[in-house]
Order: C-alpha cells, then sequence, then structure tokens
C-alpha cells in the first residue's frame, strides 16, 4: 500500500468512525424528541436540530462513497 492509499483508508476510516458517532446522536435525539415534556416550542426546535444533523449524515455518507 503506498502513501496515497494509506492516507485514503485513513480518512475512510476516520469518516466511518464519524458517521457511526453521528447515528447514535441522531438516535439519542430521537429518543430525546419523542420522551421530551417540553413545550411545544423545545419539541419543535429539537425537530429541526434533528433535521440538521440527518442532513449532515447524509453529506458524511456521500463523502464517504468516494473512498468505496
Amino acid at each position: 500500500m503506498n502513501t496515497s492509499q494509506t492516507s485514503e483508508a485513513f480518512v475512510a476510516h476516520e469518516v466511518d468512525r464519524i458517521i457511526g458517532s453521528a447515528n447514535i446522536r441522531i438516535e439519542q435525539q430521537r429518543i430525546h424528541i419523542e420522551e421530551s415534556s417540553a413545550s411545544p416550542h423545545q419539541v419543535t426546535s429539537a425537530t429541526v436540530v434533528l433535521e440538521r444533523m440527518v442532513e449532515v449524515l447524509e453529506k458524511l455518507k456521500r463523502y464517504r462513497a468516494k473512498f468505496a
């Protein structure tokens, strides 16, 4: 494996790790919203945050696909 391949493998591994962490955070946010007894405004805000998290995750997945 040359230096370029090693670097790409490292980046791919790190992106996989970030994607895994993002999946966990998204699930935690979903649980937070489902179990929230907060005001409707707080639930709406949490939902917006969740939607943004999912958007970022999709971008990460597209970026990761470049290393496949």
